[in-house]
């Protein structure tokens, strides 16, 4: 998936993208994010917050792809 998620990243440099490994220092994070499953993701709008969640794997990433594109539209 890391592939895919940088590439995204790159078509949308506009966006803050955040990479957060599971590891033992961090894993009351994604539980507390209620993740779950990985790999999993969290849109932000800077004006709204949390505008989106979703499980995401090579087959869906065009879906969240266009989703994050749609909720940023309005900012470029």
């Amino acid at each position: 998936m890391a592939p895919s998620f940088y590439h995204l990243a790159l078509k949308n440099p506009n966006v803050v993208f955040v990479d957060v490994p599971i590891n033992e220092g961090n894993a009351n994070l994604h539980q507390r994010l209620g993740v779950p499953s990985l790999p999993y993701g969290h849109i932000y709008h800077p004006d709204s917050g949390l505008v989106d969640e979703r499980r995401i794997t090579k087959k869906l990433m065009p879906e969240f792809g266009e989703m994050l594109q749609a909720q940023f539209a309005s900012l470029q």
